[in-house]
């Protein structure tokens, strides 16, 4: 069960319908795969200090 589940993702949609038909709910089937979230880039440092430094009013130069 446990491989048709992972290699036939027809099975699974099929089987995620027919709980739902009869439950009225819609309930995940495993096996679960974790989402990808992607990486929020954080500004460095340097780069807030700038931001910061700028909106303060010091003057900043950039080369």
């Amino acid at each position: 069960f446990l491989e048709m589940m992972r290699s036939n993702d027809f099975t699974r949609q099929s089987l995620k319908r027919a709980i739902a038909e009869v439950t009225g709910a819609r309930y995940g089937v495993g096996p679960y795969t974790a989402e990808k979230k992607p990486a929020a880039e954080e500004p460095s440092p340097l780069e807030s200090l700038l931001k910061e430094a700028e909106g303060r009013g010091i003057p900043v130069t950039r080369e």
